[in-house]
């Protein structure tokens, strides 16, 4: 596992600009989190995050977790993810707890 502690720029620099945490980078999507479906909200922070690193992600990532704030549509879960997948996704303050970040 590559645990980096900074944002890196596509040249490998790193770039502190929009953390908000070590590690941790926060943005603002241009879609409505109310009417959207989850694939569409996660499409559109992909979008958002590798415009703002420059360059696709996983990047240099093994693991990049998204939690959005909190949920809006289809409230039914804590997270999800897809097998072996580099990307899971987290609403509310599940991304807290240890036993929905095992299980995902």
């Amino acid at each position: 596992i590559n645990v980096l502690p900074k944002a890196l720029t596509s040249g490998g620099v790193p770039d502190s600009t929009h953390e908000v945490a070590t590690g941790v980078i926060e943005v603002s999507i241009d879609i409505s989190l109310t009417n959207q479906s989850n694939s569409a909200i996660r499409n559109a922070v992909t979008t958002k995050v590798q415009n703002l690193l420059g360059y696709g992600l996983p990047g240099p990532y093994d693991y990049v977790l998204y939690s959005l704030e909190k949920c809006y549509v289809d409230c039914g879960w804590a997270a999800y993810a897809y097998i072996n997948s580099w990307n899971s996704v987290y609403q509310s303050e599940y991304y807290k707890r240890p036993g929905v970040l095992l299980h995902e």
